[in-house]
C-alpha cells in the first residue's frame, strides 16, 4: 500500500515537473523575450560594510537589451559613471553628482542616454564646462544614498549634488534588506539625532546558486511575476506594496500618504544637506517621474479601476509634500510633473509594458528640467567668484 502511494505521488510530481517544463519552453519560444527576460542587478554589486552593497568598480559590460539598444555599461574605480570620472577636478570645470537608485543608474538604456549623460550634453551645448557624475546604485533607499554621499562627496568635491527620490524608497528606508541583501537602517531618536544599525552581513539571504537562483531566471516565473506582485500587494501591507512599486494610493488617499515615515525621511534629507554644505556643495532634490505622476493612460486606468471621484486623484500630491519639506528645511526641490504634463505627446516616458524605469525620452525630459536649474545655480556661483 505504501509502495503504491509513493508511486502515485511520484507520478504526480513527475507530471507537474513535465508540465512546468513544457510551459517554460513554450514561453521562451512563443512569448516575446521582453515579457520574461531577467537581468539580475545584484550581478553588478559587491558587499559594502557601510551601505550593504555598492556598484562594482571598473565594470565593463557590453550587451544588447531586449529593447533593441546596445548598452555599454562602464564604471570607474569607485563604481561611478562615466568610467573617466576622477577624484581630482579639472581646473575651471564645475562638477555635479547625482545620487539615487536604479532610476539614476539607467542600466537598461545606452549610457549616453541616461539622465546624467543627457544633463552633461545639455550643459555643454549651453557653453557650460561641467562634469556630471552618476552615483546611483540599484536598490538603494534614501538612507543608503545618504551614506554613499558621506563616502563620495568629500572625495569628489562637487559643486551641486542632486538626490533623486523614487517613491518606493519610503519602504526601503524602514527595511533591513532589499533584493535579499542586508542593508543599514536608521532610527530617529527623540532628540532629533539619527542612530544607524549597520547591515548584518551574516544574514545575507541572496543566493548565488540553488533552487531560488533557478526560479529567478525562469521564464515562466518572470512571465507570471507581474500578476504575482499584484497578488502580493493585495495580501501584503502598505510597505510591501510600496517596495514593489504598487502603491499609487498616495496620489488619492491622504491616509496612505501618512503611512510614510515623514519624520525619518526629513531627517535623512537634512543630513544630506549638511554633508553637502560641509563640503562646499549645494543640495537639490527631485523625484523620479513615476507612471502615477506623469503618464495619463496609467492615471486614467487607476481612476477607473478604483472608482475615484473627479479630482480625487492628485498627481502632484508627492511633489507638494516634498516642496513643503524643502521650503521648511531651506534646500531646493525641483518639480518635474508639470513639465512632463506639458510634453505628454512625447510619451510614453517609461520602459513599458512592465518596467517603470524611464526610457531615453523620460531621461531627456528630466535632464532638460535639471539643466535649467543647474545653469541658474552655476551662474550664481560663478558671479560670486
Amino acid at each position: 500500500m505504501k509502495l503504491k502511494t509513493a508511486s502515485t505521488v511520484g507520478m504526480i510530481l513527475v507530471s507537474i515537473f513535465v508540465s512546468l517544463l513544457i510551459l517554460e519552453i513554450g514561453i521562451r519560444v512563443f512569448i516575446p523575450r521582453l515579457q520574461w527576460d531577467f537581468r539580475d542587478a545584484t550581478d553588478n554589486w559587491q558587499i559594502d560594510p557601510l551601505t550593504g552593497w555598492v556598484q562594482k568598480p571598473n565594470l565593463d559590460i557590453n550587451e544588447k537589451t531586449d529593447y533593441g539598444w546596445r548598452v555599454h555599461f562602464q564604471t570607474n574605480e569607485d563604481g561611478l559613471a562615466p568610467p573617466t570620472a576622477r577624484k581630482i577636478r579639472v581646473a575651471g570645470k564645475k562638477r555635479i553628482m547625482i545620487f539615487g537608485d536604479s532610476t539614476v543608474v539607467g542600466r537598461a538604456v545606452p549610457q549616453d542616454e541616461t539622465v546624467t549623460a543627457f544633463l552633461q550634453q545639455m550643459l555643454a551645448k549651453q557653453g557650460s564646462e561641467v562634469e556630471v557624475i552618476n552615483c546611483g546604485v540599484e536598490g538603494y533607499g534614501t538612507d543608503q544614498s545618504l551614506l554613499r554621499m558621506k563616502q563620495l562627496v568629500p572625495l569628489y568635491r562637487p559643486d551641486l549634488v542632486f538626490y533623486c527620490l523614487c517613491d518606493n524608497n519610503f519602504g526601503r528606508n524602514v527595511s533591513t534588506e532589499n533584493f535579499g541583501w542586508p542593508k543599514p537602517i536608521f532610527k530617529l531618536l527623540p532628540d532629533g539625532s539619527l542612530e544607524m544599525s549597520p547591515p548584518d552581513l551574516n544574514k545575507r539571504v541572496h543566493q548565488d546558486f540553488g533552487p531560488v537562483r533557478y526560479v529567478q531566471y525562469s521564464a515562466l516565473y518572470r512571465f507570471l511575476q507581474p500578476a504575482i506582485f499584484v497578488l502580493r500587494a493585495k495580501l501584503g501591507n502598505w510597505q510591501d506594496r510600496n517596495l514593489l512599486g504598487l502603491a499609487p494610493e498616495i496620489f488619492y488617499s491622504p491616509e496612505d500618504m501618512e503611512r510614510i515615515d515623514w519624520q525619518l525621511f526629513r531627517a535623512l534629507l537634512v543630513r544630506m544637506k549638511e554633508v553637502c554644505a560641509q563640503n562646499g556643495a549645494q543640495f537639490l532634490l527631485y523625484t523620479h517621474p513615476s507612471l502615477g505622476e506623469v503618464w495619463e493612460p496609467f492615471i486614467r486606468d487607476t481612476e477607473k479601476g478604483k472608482g475615484l471621484k473627479p479630482g480625487q486623484y492628485d498627481r502632484l500630491a508627492l511633489e507638494k509634500r516634498l516642496q513643503q519639506i524643502a521650503a521648511e528645511e531651506k534646500f531646493a526641490f525641483i518639480s518635474l510633473v508639470p513639465y512632463f504634463q506639458a510634453h505628454q505627446s512625447e510619451g510614453p516616458f517609461h520602459l513599458l509594458p512592465k518596467d517603470p524605469h524611464c526610457n531615453p525620452t523620460g531621461y531627456r525630459l528630466t535632464a532638460e528640467v535639471l539643466s535649467s536649474h543647474s545653469l541658474k545655480i552655476l551662474r550664481l556661483l560663478q558671479n560670486k567668484l
